[in-house]
This record gives C-alpha cells, structure tokens and sequence, in this order.
C-alpha cells in the first residue's frame, strides 16, 4: 500500500483508451484536446488542459501534432513530460524545494558516505565505499527504490545483513541531507509533486491527457489518482493487444507490462472507462502483418512482406555504411525530408563516433541522440593535461602531449613565433631523458643553454625550451599543494584563460564547479582542502558526468536514436540497426547492487515489487515490438553477421522470430560479404564511395568515374597512388617513388648544394654506399629519430667518453706509454676518468646513465692496456717504434666541442682536397688516433679508429664498395695534408676492438699500406688498385648523389633490425621483386 491513502470519491470522468501501435491512440487523444483547448480559448474561466507524455521527443510530435489540427495559434498548448509536470506542480507549493541534477546527487553521497566511514558506520562496503563506481551503484539503487516507493525508514527495518545495513545508513543520511535542505532528486521530484497535490484542494484542470506510456512508478500512480480527482476528464492511453477479455497464445508475456499497468489504473480508477482502439492505421501491409503476429505461437504466414528489408551486414562499419546508402537513396529520390527517416540502436554510446564519421563521408544531415560529456571537449582534455602534469611532476609523455597542443603556443609568448619551437621543445624534451621531474629538466635546459660563443644546435634547442617551460612553471608554480574548492575554481579560471581555451564549455564545467562547492557548504566540508591530486580527479568525474550543450535540434535532420527513446516514434522509414545476438537480451546487469528478486524484500506493496526473469523477457519484448512497428512505410533490419577477425556472428532471436511471420526466403535479403558495398546504385554517394567505385570501374575498364574525380584534390591523391604501386612493380628498374628523383630542378638543386666548395665527410659517403635511401632522410631531409625514454645506455656517449679518456691516457705528463707498464696504464685510464667526469657533469637521469657506462668502461682498462702492451711489441724493432702522437685530430673547418683541451695540435682547418678523375672534392673529418715511429729512417704513422662495440673488420671488398672509406680517406688525408711537412709514410690502418683482440694482426687485423723489410719500405701488392676503386666509387657516389639516385636498397638483409628509419623504407617490397642496385 503507498504511504498516500487518496481517496475516489471525488472521481470524475476517466477514459482508458488502448490500442497496439499505430491504431490511432495519440491522434484520437489529440483531436479531443484540440476541441477542448478550443473551448477554453473562448471562456478561460474554466479550468485548463494539460498533456502528459513519457519524453521530449514525444512532446514535441504532439506538439508538432496539434499545430497541425488547430484552426488559430496555441501559444502555449501545455504538452509537457511527466518531469515537468511534477515540476510546475512543486513551484506552485509554498515550500521552496529545488532540484538536484545527476551529478548533484553523486557529489551529495560522496561526501556522505565518506562522513559515515569517518564514523565507522560503515563495516561490509567500507573497503571499497571510496571509489567512484560503488558511488554511482548506490545512486543507481537509491533510484530505483524511489521508484518503487521504498523509503529509508522501510528499507532499513528490512535489513537483514550487514551489506543492507550500510546501504540503509547511506539512503538515510542521504534522504535526510534531502529534506533538510529543500532538495529532491530526479524520482524524488514525484514524491514531492505527491504531497504537493495531496495538500491542494483548489487545484484543477479540465481535461489531463497521458500520452505514450507503458507503465508508471508508483509515485506516478499516486499522481493520476490525484489527478482523477482534480480534473473533469482524465484520458489515458496505453498500448494493448486486443480488447478486454481476448488474447492471442504466446503473446502473454509481451503485453505483461502493459497488462499489469492497466490492472493497476483500473484498480485505482474503477469508475474508468475503457474503449479499444484494434485496427493499426499501418500503410505498410508487411509491417501491419508483424504488428498482429509477431510472437505468436501460431503465426499466420505471409507471402507480401512489403516494406521490410534484411541487412547482414560484414561490420559494424559497413552495417552504418550501408544503412547511410541507403538514406541517401531516399532523400535523393525527393520522396521524403530527412526527419521522416530514423535509425535506431538498441544504444548509441558504442556506435556514436562511427555514426558521426558515416555521416559526414556521406553528407547526411543527422542528429545524434547521445549527448557527449565535457570530458570529451578539447578545454577538459587540455586542463586535464595540465593538472595532471603538476601532479606527476612534468613526466616525460604528458609533457611531449601538452607540448603538441595549440594551448602551450599561447604560453610560449614571442618565442612561438619561430616556426621550429615546438620541434626545439620536443628535442629538449627528448634529449633530456627524464622520466619526471620539473627541477632537473630546468636544471639541464640551462646547463644546455649556457654555451659560450659559439652554441650548437642543443643549446639552441635548449634556450628556446627553457623559455616556453619556465612560463608553464610560473603558471603552474602558482597552484596552491592544498586549497579549498572554492579558491581552486580561481586558479583553474587564470589557467583556462592563461591558455586560450575559455569558451563555452568552460561556463558549464564552471557552473558545475561552483554547484559541487555550494552543495560542499550545505554538507559542512566547504572547509576541506584539496590536494592537485584530487581536484584533478573532481574535475574528471564532473566532466564525465555533465553532458555537453545540445547546439541544434532535431529539425529537419535525420534521427539516430537509442530504442529506450523511441517507443514513441512516428516516421515513415526505419532502420532498426545493431540487431546482434545479445542486442536485446533480459539479463540483469552484474553491476547491480541488488538483484531484482533481491530487492524485493524491501517492498511491502506488491504492485510495486521488480519484474521477474520471465516479466524482464517480456520487456524487451515489448521494446523491440515497439520499435517494428513504429515506421509507415519501410522498415529495414540489420546486423553485422561478422566480427572483427570475420568470424560469424548469430543475428538477435527477435530478428529471427520476426522472419518466421512470413514464407521463408519472402523478405528481401542482402548478406554483404567481406569487403564488399551492398547497394549497387548508379552513382557514389560519398567521397568513399566515390574513390571505389573510380578504382573498381577503372580495374574493369570503364576510367570515366575516376577521370571525374582527377581534378579533385582526392582524385589526384586516388592517381598518383596508382601511379606509385605501378612504377614500384617493375622489377627492372627503380623509379620516383623508390627513391630516384627524376625531377630537372630537384637535381640542379642537389647539385648546388653538393657543388665543389661542399664539405664531404667520409661517414656520410659511407652511409650513401650501404644505404642511399637513409642518406636521403637523414642527411637531404633531415629527418630525426625520436628519441623515446629510455633506461639503458648511449652508445654514442659511452664511445664519446672512451676516445676522451684514451686520449687523456696518452696526453699525460711522465713516462711517455712506450715505457709505461699495464698497472700504471690502468692507473692512468682510471684517473682520466674520474676527471673528465667531474669536469663535464650532466645531472638528471643523464648523470645516472652515465655512472652506468662509467662503471662499463672502466672495466675495459685492464684488457685494453694488455692490448696496449702487445701493440707496443709490435714495432720493437723499428728505429722508433710506433707510438701514440695525435688524438682528435681534425682537418677541415673546427666544430665547437665545449673544451679546447682535447684539440690536437695537428688539426687544421683546410679541408682535404681529393684528387677523383674528373674533379676535385673537399673532405673534412675527425682521426681518433695517430702513431707515429721510424723505420729505416722514414717517418711512419699508423691511423687507428677505436670501436667499443662488436668487432669491426675492415676489409677490402668493403672498401671497395665504399662502405668502409673513412679508414683509408683519413690516410691519405694525413699523409697528403697533415703530415706532409714530415714526408711521413702511411703503415696501416685498422679499428681497435676494445672488447675483443684490439689492433690485431693477421687475418682480423689492420690494412697495411706499406711492409718493412730489410732493404726498406715496400708497397703492399693491391694497394694502388684498391685505391683507385676507391676514388672511382667515390666519384660515382658523389655523381649519384647530385643526380637525385637514393635508391631504396640495402645488401644487409637485417638493415630493418637496427634503421632509424624503417618505418618510412619499402625495401621489403624491393627485395620482394628481386631488385638490385647499381643497375646495369
């Protein structure tokens, strides 16, 4: 029994108008309630009209309804939802009670539930009552026992367990919080419509129409018997089967609810008359024929199912594709306006950006009946951003994120006006390798920035870095650690406005903000602190929770609805769509708190108990009957029959209990299989079905549809793509687009930029001859690596420190190495060390790597002054063994290096001029090590480039191929330039494997240009040959390189393994056709 007892006496006419769908209930209604309010306008006097319908959408049909059927303008008609009726009712009440949204009623039972676990009257959910999903499971459970009219007191005299216990605490506190501060909640707004109605006498209407429904909470039960007694005629409609008395096998539970819904009315109303309306007004005969026999038990068939179509589809993509297709059809035709089509998903939140994204590729006008939330926006995601990145303490991803974003160009000030700032953050970002932390990166960025004279790309980097970040630190800098809400909202408003993203959406998640601290003050925590931590999670959980401003309606667009909001629909083209297995199914979610046959042992009326497993059937029944026989004319179902790795997927059961109304194989059918477009129109109609159809018409020989798209700009892209895969299929020959630029100025421009004043550098040429395809990025376009966070060592510095300190080695004072043992060797590489690394600190996550290869190469030093002294053995027997003279010697312009300690004496800053055939070219390098010695009495020097990695060998076939130049080149270079005043001879050359045999001899060992013998120096036999290889590879290379030839081609078949730039190279297409470069 309610808690309201109200009376019948004062009962006056009540009509019960049922009918199925489409038999003329809402018109009938209409038309009865334009005669009234016709009446009305003429003697206003008498009480007024009001109509009652289930959702927006339902009243703004009536709406649209009435205007139609009305001689003279309605001004205000009345048509109103349930909601807004129990609204008007409430501020007509002296008390002064106000509403409380969604997100509201989830802040309210936060702060509540945390003032009870501070009481500990909180025992069974205590471990997890914190979170936010058991916050919004209780608001959930709270409303549906409002809607059951289970009160707190009621529920918590049922208790039974401890877990009812805390749930009854939490609806109690929760409930009083309510009362005492004159809120209500979105189901409490009935119960307070109820009192409110229950305390007026006065208070009448002269005809309350209820539209739309199928069934009614118990509040709302309570309301309508009010309302019978306050108005002179009462009409309400329902959806019904047949007339009182009849029923149709097997269809019992699909018209249970309505049943029990209108047992109940006529039990509160038993005076009501009841008329039934039985035939459907349906034009479509097919549709008509499932309105009377879907889920029967014995079904009379049909051979004319007109106007309905099934679609299996291959996707979910291709299901929306097609179903746009087909809209477009239709509009095409000129037969319909876009409003009288709908399409409807049992629920949109999944489908809803593939939905937006068909549309658009399909020009459609559509509405989208899901509300996106604030979260979603670029403003929350932003600020988002930059919380969180105060909370973590700039971590190395967050900090690149919001360095990509247009808000930080705001910030940036008069260094955004560089075109290259962002991309000189992002360096600095990178480089630094720091995983977080604010402190440090400025640390470094300063370090960096300071360099001297003559700064270098990184301390340009550096210094534009170090500006954007040093105004994000002083914005951020001003965060409170601990502030109230009220202060935080002050503080959130200078960054939004700081970074350019106020707008709109900033009002609402203001608003919300503001809301949440005044609600904070009525619960008494206004005083509470908030950490950055948890205002960043207060500001994610509003703006999960507060949809956006709706911008524009549904006029005149087509409708993409949800089928819990369109039981009501009236349109003359429906595509029921997502039909899969589990679309419609009844089980109850497992994120319940309570069961349904759980909840009722709380409810002591049994009108009001929750539907059972087979009433819950029933109720999808009855949604997916309403949803088929809501359209006029054409209804199309559709499903994806394949998932996602193409595997068959079953359609619902409803769908398939639907075909069984008609003859098998009578429904028009079409089953899409994979890749494949359903309809076959004479024309595209989207910019997709434009590019396929040009492709697929030209693969059968019919170019005219491609041809009309070769002036677009996608036309254009659609051909030169065909044009690449063509030119990349020959397989005797490498064209445009594996890197061969056939382009006249692309090569002048090359060739002025490679002229006779380039400096050539050795590495570079080496790195053309094994790949020309990574000399074209890296060195023509200057592509770069992205340097990602990572905890290991850098090979780069780790060789870098090596030549330091080997260098140092042999620069000290005292015994000259000759004469120095392996311990003092060792001594010496330590103490080099230790020195070098406290004259060059790094700091950060930079110094910690760097202590790692610290300790890496120090244990070299025992091995590599054991090679030390085998090395020095070797040459005992010259007049002056070889010994180290020179490190770090450059010839060629200096680069800036930050010290001037390690610049050898030798070095100068003429470049080499090599002598090729038909020209000469400029070499510049660096020559980590020159030895010097006598023999015979000839001045003799050996060239050595250290390598702290795997084993290198130079070989002669490779020097050849130009893929080991650098050795060889840096001879000469000595011999013909840095030596020459000393008539020195070159010896050898070779690398020095620190980690394996150092500068061994025999078959690993160097290459030797000359051999000592007893009557002198003798060239070694190959040597001139070889040389003049190299100079003919070279001048290929550099012939090559200004012809625009950087072929993608690699003889290393793992070069993928280890590139920098494998992602962007199709060498495996190019081995694929057996390519092979230089070409004959």
């Amino acid at each position: 029994m309610s808690r309201f007892q109200i009376s019948n006496s004062k009962e006056q006419g009540v009509n019960l108008i049922l009918g199925p769908t489409r038999s003329g209930k809402t018109t009938r209604l209409a038309g009865e309630y334009v005669h009234f309010l016709a009446d009305w306008q003429q003697d206003c006097r008498q009480p007024g009209g009001i109509w009652i319908g289930p959702s927006q959408g339902a009243v703004g049909q009536v709406r649209d309804l009435l205007a139609t059927k009305c001689e003279s303008a309605l001004l205000n008609p009345q048509v109103v939802t349930f909601a807004r009726f129990a609204e008007q009712v409430i501020a007509r009440g002296r008390r002064r009670i106000r509403p409380i949204g969604p997100w509201e009623k989830q802040r309210i039972l936060q702060q509540l539930i945390v003032s009870l676990l501070g009481q500990e009257k909180l025992s069974y959910f205590a471990a997890v009552a914190h979170t936010p999903g058991f916050v919004r499971q209780v608001a959930q459970f709270i409303g549906e026992l409002k809607r059951r009219d289970v009160w707190a007191e009621q529920f918590r005299q049922r208790a039974r367990s401890d877990r009812d216990r805390d749930i009854g605490v939490i609806y109690s506190a929760y409930q009083h919080f309510l009362t005492s501060q004159d809120l209500y909640d979105a189901e409490g707004r009935f119960w307070a419509a109820r009192e409110q109605l229950h305390a007026e006498s006065d208070a009448q209407w002269g005809l309350v129409v209820v539209d739309g429904f199928t069934d009614f909470t118990a509040a709302q039960h309570d309301i309508l018997r009010l309302l019978a007694e306050r108005s002179e005629r009462l009409s309400i409609s329902l959806l019904a089967e047949a007339a009182e008395g009849a029923s149709s096998p097997g269809r019992e539970l699909l018209f249970g609810r309505t049943k029990e819904t209108l047992l109940r009315l006529q039990g509160s109303l038993p005076t009501a008359q009841t008329e039934f309306l039985a035939q459907s007004r349906n034009q479509s005969p097919g549709i008509a024929h499932v309105e009377r026999q879907l889920f029967r038990d014995e079904q009379e068939l049909s051979n004319q199912p007109t106007g309905l179509a099934i679609l299996a589809a291959n996707s979910v993509q291709g299901e929306i594709q097609e179903i746009a297709r087909r809209i477009k059809v239709l509009l095409l035709s000129g037969d319909t306006q876009p409003e009288k089509i709908a399409v409807v998903f049992r629920n949109l939140d999944e489908v809803a950006p593939r939905i937006k994204e068909v549309c658009a590729d399909f020009g459609l006008p559509y509405w989208l009946d899901s509300q996106a939330t604030l979260k979603q926006t670029p403003l929350v995601r932003t600020l988002l951003k930059i919380l969180r990145l105060q909370e973590k303490d700039w971590p190395f991803d967050l900090l690149l994120d919001l360095t990509a974003t247009a808000a930080t160009q705001r910030i940036a000030g008069e260094v955004a006006t560089s075109s290259n700032w962002r991309v000189a953050a992002e360096r600095s970002i990178r480089r630094a390798q720091l995983p977080a932390g604010r402190t440090l990166l400025m640390e470094q960025l300063r370090l960096w920035s300071d360099s001297g004279e003559q700064p270098s790309q990184e301390s340009q980097d550096a210094a534009i870095a170090l500006k954007i970040f040093e105004s994000l630190e002083g914005m951020l800098g001003e965060l409170p650690a601990h502030a109230r809400l009220s202060t935080w909202i002050r503080h959130l408003e200078r960054l939004v406005v700081a970074f350019g993203i106020a707008g709109p959406h900033w009002e609402s998640l203001r608003h919300a903000l503001d809301v949440t601290s005044a609600k904070d003050v009525q619960l008494g925590v206004a005083e509470a602190e908030l950490s950055v931590a948890q205002i960043l999670h207060l500001v994610e959980q509003i703006a999960s929770e507060i949809p956006q401003r709706v911008t524009h309606d549904s006029i005149g667009q087509v409708r993409f609805l949800s089928a819990a909001n369109a039981r009501n629909l009236e349109v003359r083209h429906l595509f029921l769509a997502g039909l899969s297995e589990q679309s419609y199914s009844s089980g109850e979610s497992s994120a319940r708190l309570y069961s349904q046959q759980e909840l009722g042992q709380f409810i002591s009326d049994e009108q009001n108990r929750g539907p059972t497993p087979e009433e819950q059937a029933g109720d999808a029944m009855l949604l997916f009957y309403e949803m088929v026989t809501r359209p006029s004319e054409t209804l199309t179902l559709s499903y994806p029959a394949l998932d996602d790795k193409g595997q068959a997927m079953s359609p619902s059961p409803f769908l398939t209990e639907l075909e069984r109304c008609f003859a098998e194989g009578s429904i028009f059918k079409v089953t899409m299989a994979v890749g494949e477009l359903a309809s076959e129109v004479q024309a595209p109609l989207s910019r997709s079905d434009w590019r396929l159809t040009g492709i697929g018409s030209a693969l059968a020989g019919d170019p005219k549809w491609l041809a009309g798209l070769a002036k677009l700009p996608v036309g254009q892209a659609i051909l030169h793509g065909v044009e690449s895969v063509g030119l990349r299929s020959q397989r005797d020959m490498f064209g445009p687009y594996e890197g061969i630029l056939a382009s006249e100025n692309v090569r002048v421009a090359l060739s002025k930029q490679f002229n006779e004043e380039h400096l050539w550098s050795p590495s570079r040429l080496e790195t053309y001859a094994t790949c020309p395809f990574r000399f074209f990025a890296g060195t023509i376009l200057r592509l770069e690596p992205l340097g990602e966070i990572a905890l290991r060592s850098d090979h780069l510095r780790r060789g870098s420190l090596l030549h330091q300190v080997l260098a140092a080695v042999h620069q000290q004072h005292g015994k000259p190495p000759a004469a120095a043992t392996e311990p003092e060797l060792i001594s010496r590489f330590s103490s080099a060390m230790e020195r070098i690394i406290s004259e060059n600190p790094l700091g950060g996550l930079n110094e910690a790597l760097r202590e790692i290869e610290r300790r890496e190469v120090l244990t070299w030093a025992p091995q590599y002054a054991k090679q030390e002294m085998q090395y020095q053995d070797k040459w005992k027997s010259f007049d002056q063994p070889l010994h180290p003279a020179h490190f770090e010697v450059r010839f060629g312009p200096l680069k800036y290096n930050g010290s001037d300690e390690y610049q050898d004496t030798l070095s100068q800053p003429v470049p080499f001029i090599l002598d090729l055939e038909n020209e000469q070219i400029q070499l510049t390098g660096q020559i980590d090590r020159i030895d010097m010695g006598q023999v015979h009495g000839v001045t003799v020097f050996t060239i050595i480039d250290y390598k702290s990695g795997q084993g290198v060998k130079l070989k002669p076939t490779e020097m050849e191929a130009g893929r080991q130049l650098q050795l060889p080149l840096y001879a000469l270079a000595a011999e013909k330039l840095l030596l020459v005043d000393q008539h020195a001879k070159a010896l050898a050359t070779g690398y020095w494997n620190i980690k394996d045999t150092g500068f061994a001899g025999g078959r690993d060992g160097p290459f030797e240009f000359r051999t000592p013998t007893k009557s002198g120096l003798e060239d070694s036999p190959g040597w001139d040959s070889l040389q003049s290889a190299i100079l003919a590879r070279i001048e290929e290379m550099v012939h090559g390189i200004r012809a625009g030839e950087f072929p993608v081609y690699n003889e290393n078949q793992q070069c993928t393994a280890s590139c920098d730039f494998s992602k962007i190279c199709r060498v495996a297409q190019i081995r694929s056709l057996e390519k092979v470069w230089p070409q004959d």
